[in-house]
């Protein structure tokens, strides 16, 4: 079975790779950081209440 290609298809491709996106790498204080930081920011987490443990945080 033979693929064809057309010449639209192939410009979608050349474009697709063209486009630059940074790698984003985060270490784990960082993802935790701002899950966090999500949460307080989007109510979820009352200021001022007391944390879980490092052990919970690491499961979620």
């Amino acid at each position: 079975m033979r693929l064809t290609c057309n010449i639209g298809a192939m410009n979608k491709v050349a474009d697709w790779l063209s486009q630059k996106s940074p790698v984003s790498r985060k270490n784990a204080a960082e993802t935790v950081f701002e899950d966090l930081r999500g949460a307080i920011l989007a109510g979820r987490l009352p200021v001022g209440i007391r944390l879980p443990s490092e052990a919970k945080l690491a499961e979620h």
